[in-house]
C-alpha cells in the first residue's frame, strides 16, 4: 500500500510542478493538446550546445536556476524524510 500510494504522490506532485513550468502540461492529453501553465518561472531551458558532454552540462546549469528544480529538490528531501522515519 506504502508503495502504490508514493506512485500516485509522486505522479500528481510531477504534474503539478510541470503545470507552475514555463512550458506547461497537457492535462487532458490525448483528449486535448492545450498546455496548462501558470508559471512562477518565465525562463525557458534553450539549449545551444549539440555535444553530449556540453548540451547536459548546459542543461543543469539551466535546469537549476528554475522553480520546477526547486520545488522537484524539495518534495525528494520531504520524501527521504518520510521513508527514514515513517
Amino acid at each position: 500500500r506504502v508503495l502504490e500510494f508514493a506512485f500516485v504522490i509522486g505522479t500528481w506532485s510531477h504534474f503539478f510542478i510541470d503545470t507552475f513550468s514555463a512550458d506547461g502540461i497537457p492535462w487532458l492529453y490525448p483528449f486535448s493538446k492545450k498546455l496548462y501553465n501558470y508559471p512562477l518561472d518565465h525562463k525557458k531551458i534553450t539549449i545551444s550546445e549539440t555535444g553530449f558532454l556540453k548540451h547536459w552540462t548546459q542543461f543543469i546549469k539551466e535546469y537549476s536556476q528554475i522553480f520546477s528544480f526547486k520545488a522537484e529538490i524539495a518534495l525528494i528531501i520531504i520524501a527521504l524524510i518520510s521513508l527514514i522515519y515513517g
